[in-house]
């Protein structure tokens, strides 16, 4: 019998698992990307294209704390590598889905399926990693997972969106992402668990680790909040300041590539304050970038204090998970994990319609203002929690 492949090392098994993040990333929001150019092709209107790709958020959120029971009967690689494949295959049967409803009905079904290896992969990632590089290490899965955002939109414009061809490129990207994972079968963590100790992995307790670590499922709101805001409202925010919206798109994508650069750092950072301490000093920064934002531009060196303020709202979502890791045990992971998916999700909707709402309703500068607010709402929250718990 030929004995399964096992990787020599811990950053092995994390080496694997953030790359299979890279392309993970570069295949959603190339699909995004596809599914919405293919909608607006066929005359839907902004509001059905939005709804259309909140969906797929949508979904996820409603699956995520399903998870943590697919990880305790049947572990966290099957079913990674199981949904992962499904992805692909929803993406190689999409030309045969004509009408808006089916498209409509892929995308929930592709949110239902991305929980899977959202919640067990970041679970996996935080599991492994070694406790004194713990923040360097959710830093750099974080940032390969939004490189690979970033990467999404330069494929799409050389496969373009006529045709079939985007679609099967899609589904290889994914099916791609999928491949080393089969390199983590003996790694499995339910398999190592088990053999140790007869104690259940995973605990059937969902939604209780809420209360406990209020603050970091917060932050993780945050963290989908405003990347989703900035990502869809910075092209106007530039046009309501007199820029083009092009100037403002490429602002962004400077902003996204620069903050990347910036996340390892920060996790160096976190590592050496924890990440709970990182977390604040990030909150703080931003907030105080937040009010300048409305007289910065990139055409001086006030790029680079643009640069630093993305690299702080992206750690609310590298952060988080880093001291997710410090703050539940191996066994409760995959269910925090997945409450961790739920508030990033529901930070993901709700930030561009509440922002977009704000500048449209109330004032231009709502978009950085009202960033600021949440930010330092958040730290006078915890501020009061920690005061309430002194003796």
């Amino acid at each position: 019998m030929v004995q399964p492949v096992r990787l020599h090392s811990t950053w092995g098994v994390l080496a694997v698992l953030i790359f299979s993040s890279l392309i993970a990333g570069l295949g959603f929001s190339m699909g995004t990307l596809l599914v919405n150019s293919v909608l607006a092709s066929h005359g839907y209107n902004e509001f059905m294209i939005g709804v259309h790709t909140g969906l797929a958020s949508l979904a996820t959120a409603i699956a995520a704390p399903m998870v943590p029971m697919i990880a305790r009967r049947f572990g966290y690689v099957w079913p990674i590598i199981i949904a992962s494949l499904a992805m692909a295959l929803l993406y190689a049967l999409m030309p045969t889905f004509p009408t808006f409803k089916l498209l409509f009905a892929a995308r929930f079904l592709f949110g239902l399926l991305l929980s899977v290896p959202w919640v067990l992969l970041e679970a996996w990632v935080n599991q492994v990693s070694p406790d004194k590089h713990r923040g360097k290490v959710t830093s750099a899965y974080g940032a390969f997972l939004m490189l690979g955002y970033g990467l999404g939109p330069v494929l799409l414009k050389f496969v373009g969106i006529e045709g079939d061809l985007p679609y099967y490129v899609l589904a290889v990207v994914i099916a791609m992402a999928t491949a080393p994972l089969f390199l983590l079968v003996p790694h499995d963590p339910i398999e190592l668990v088990a053999s140790e100790a007869e104690q259940p992995v995973v605990e059937h307790r969902d939604f209780t680790v809420l209360s406990e670590a209020p603050f970091l499922f917060a932050s993780a709101f945050l963290g989908g909040f405003f990347m989703v805001a900035y990502f869809g409202l910075t092209g106007i925010y530039a046009d309501r300041l007199g820029y083009s919206v092009a100037q403002g798109n490429e602002l962004l994508a400077v902003l996204i590539i620069g903050g990347l650069f910036l996340q390892l750092p920060i996790g160096w950072l976190a590592d050496q304050l924890g990440a709970r301490n990182m977390i604040y000093v990030s909150l703080a920064l931003a907030g105080v970038l937040s009010l300048f934002i409305p007289v910065l531009n990139y055409e001086s060196w006030h790029l680079v204090l643009a640069i630093v303020y993305a690299a702080l709202l992206q750690s609310l979502f590298t952060l988080p998970l880093a001291l997710l890791g410090e703050r539940f045990t191996i066994e409760r992971l995959a269910a925090a994990n997945a409450i961790f998916v739920v508030s990033f999700e529901v930070g993901s909707v709700s930030g561009a319609p509440l922002l977009g709402a704000a500048m449209q309703h109330i004032h231009r500068n709502a978009l950085p203002f009202g960033t600021a607010l949440l930010l330092f709402g958040l730290l006078v929250f915890q501020g009061y929690r920690r005061m309430m718990k002194r003796p």
